[in-house]
């Protein structure tokens, strides 16, 4: 069954890209949660998301090659370095990954990772730095990510009210924690807390915003928020409020925003159980302090090449402390992800990437504010909850990744 809707969704959109890429990338972007659609292609395991990547990026090369697309895209490209500064990017990444594929001692499950958060991302990119002209476009995206946080908050905060789906142990009440189309309660707040970051900074700094898309970005932010609340997703709540401390900075608010700073934190400090949060004293912070410890140890031993493309659970099995019993597929931090999982080449390129994210979007806020801003909300997000978590080695996180490096790539574009 999975099969034949996998293969209507992506015949319907060889008819959209074929008469509009920038719509068919809006598609695509809403439909991000889809890879949880799976099947299985000449015995090759595969989702809905990648099925409308490659279907996506088979018309634009069809288009670019046979109809002379080609030439317009190379007179482009000469005239935007960031633009060729995003290709390059994505090709050193990819290198990157094919040095990791020699060294992992798991090559199954390190192809898998090398197609879906590499290769497929970074071809989404190239289709979105070709395709998408105007801010009009641009914009079109930001509505489709609004649009799917508010369908996942939906199903999130159903199940938390009536138990469907959720798979166990976390359907047990009390203490219930909704997962969405997800298996995993914190997969709600890794999706939703970079598009909620985006909805703030797009509520403070879009220009001439009627009064229905204001109602309806704040809907999306209150339905997006209440089912991070449904999911338990501490990170995603402390992420959301950093991005939003950073972008009140650049208003007429900022010194409000410094003192509300310091009343939560203080306030946040002297509640016993958010300081246990805060300070890792509880259950979920023994976890990651003795998975850290563990993870650094298998560092220490192999700082090259860490432990090869998803061979990390393989491989820290050797390091870890006696005290952690639970294996996990990464070690739920941002820097310590890349490392393990490409090696020290993935930790220098991820720090890399960071920095020209953070400089061109805070270089770009005064002629670019309409979308430079809400991104950086994005990054800051990205990066505080990457601190705890796993918030790039996922299909929809990944591509959702590249699709903010493409559009910082863009913001050259002038209004038309």
């Amino acid at each position: 069954m999975n099969t034949i809707i996998i293969t209507i969704a992506c015949a319907a959109l060889v008819v959209i890209a074929w008469r509009s890429r920038p719509w068919a990338i809006a598609v695509v972007v809403a439909l991000l949660p889809t890879y949880v659609v799976r099947t299985t292609v000449a015995g090759i395991p595969a989702t809905m998301l990648e099925g409308l990547i490659l279907t996506l990026f088979a018309v634009f090369c069809v288009r670019v090659i046979f109809f002379g697309e080609w030439r317009e895209w190379i007179a482009e490209l000469r005239q935007n370095r960031s633009q060729r500064f995003v290709i390059a990017s994505g090709l050193v990444l990819i290198c990157i990954g094919v040095l990791s594929l020699l060294a992992t001692p798991d090559l199954h499950a390190g192809i898998g990772i090398f197609k879906a958060y590499l290769v497929e991302p970074v071809l989404f990119a190239v289709v979105c730095l070709a395709s998408l002209k105007t801010q009009h476009d641009i914009q079109r995206v930001f509505w489709a990510l609004a649009f799917s946080a508010a369908v996942i908050a939906l199903i999130a905060l159903v199940q938390y009210a009536t138990g469907w789906a959720i798979p166990d142990p976390w359907n047990a009440w009390p203490g219930r924690r909704s997962t969405g189309v997800y298996g995993f309660p914190n997969a709600v707040g890794l999706y939703l807390a970079p598009i909620v970051s985006l909805c703030v900074g797009v509520l403070l700094f879009w220009e001439k915003r009627s009064l229905r898309v204001t109602a309806a970005l704040c809907a999306v932010v209150v339905l997006s928020v209440a089912a991070i609340f449904s999911a338990r997703a501490d990170g995603a709540v402390i992420a959301i409020a950093a991005a939003t401390f950073v972008l009140l900075l650049f208003t007429r608010f900022r010194w409000h925003a410094c003192v509300a700073a310091i009343v939560l934190s203080t306030a946040a400090f002297a509640f016993e159980p958010t300081r246990d949060i805060l300070l890792f004293h509880d259950a979920s912070g023994d976890v990651r302090l003795a998975l850290w410890h563990g993870t650094w140890n298998l560092l220490r031993a192999q700082p090259i090449f860490g432990a090869g493309l998803g061979a990390f659970p393989m491989v820290y099995d050797l390091y870890r402390l006696p005290s952690h019993v639970e294996l996990l597929q990464y070690p739920h931090n941002l820097f310590l992800d890349f490392w393990v999982e490409l090696g020290f080449a993935g930790l220098v390129w991820i720090a890399a990437m960071l920095g020209w994210l953070v400089s061109r979007t805070v270089a770009l806020r005064q002629s670019a504010r309409t979308h430079a801003l809400p991104v950086l909300g994005v990054i800051v997000a990205f990066v505080v909850y990457g601190l705890v978590d796993v918030p790039y080695f996922k299909n929809d996180l990944a591509l959702l990744f590249w699709l903010l490096i493409a559009v910082t790539g863009l913001f050259s574009l002038q209004k038309k």
